[in-house]
């Protein structure tokens, strides 16, 4: 049951990424239009009232979704144990519930450019590291929980305080850098700066 619980946790983080990989083409292409200026890439995020919305309200639910665990979560174990795979299958529904709502443009393609394939390269990278805290926190309770030093005692008390941290980083780390990959790409171009100079200074 262990086992299963903490995989279960580790699918159920790593499908933000998954979620946030599908949307990055997208900001990507706005970033394109905007002529790779910061500037004006955040004046269209604050003026699209549809792109703003979703974040506003996605930021108010991630907000209220460790409250609400701490209230509703905690005195729901029983029934989260009994029904892993329910309550995964239903998380990962709301997680492309959520995707699928997402604001969407016409159709339209980013250029094919160098520049803008290494700025989504980068941002796929940059997406991950969020997603891999909060992986590494299930991996890192699993590993605390199964250690054969543990005694009996400890177990009693140290099982479920493993099991609620590992809740709380499938609910904060996968949704927070989700609402963040807005970010990725002016982030990325930062990097990728960084990354040309570094490389005109080389030259001799």
């Amino acid at each position: 049951m262990d086992e299963l619980f903490f995989a279960l946790c580790y699918v159920c983080v790593v499908s933000w990424l998954l979620a946030g990989w599908f949307r990055i083409p997208r900001y990507a292409l706005r970033f394109q239009q905007a002529g790779y200026s910061y500037s004006r890439y955040m004046e269209w995020l604050s003026s699209h009232r549809a792109e703003k919305t979703y974040f506003q309200m996605f930021l108010i639910g991630l907000g209220v979704l460790p409250f609400g665990y701490c209230l509703v979560g905690i005195f729901t174990l029983n029934f989260l144990f009994q029904n892993l795979l329910l309550v995964t299958v239903v998380y990962l529904v709301g997680v492309a519930f959520i995707v699928y709502f997402a604001p969407r443009d016409r159709a339209e393609s980013v250029t094919s450019t160098r520049r803008t394939l290494r700025l989504i390269v980068i941002a796929f990278v940059i997406e991950i590291i969020p997603i891999a805290i909060g992986a590494q926190v299930v991996l890192d309770c699993y590993a605390l929980l199964r250690d054969p030093n543990n005694s009996p005692e400890s177990y009693i008390v140290l099982g479920p305080m493993v099991v609620v941290f590992a809740i709380l980083a499938v609910v904060i780390a996968g949704p927070a850098a989700f609402i963040l990959t807005r970010y990725t790409i002016p982030i990325a171009n930062l990097l990728n700066r960084s990354i040309d100079r570094g490389r005109s200074n080389k030259k001799p």
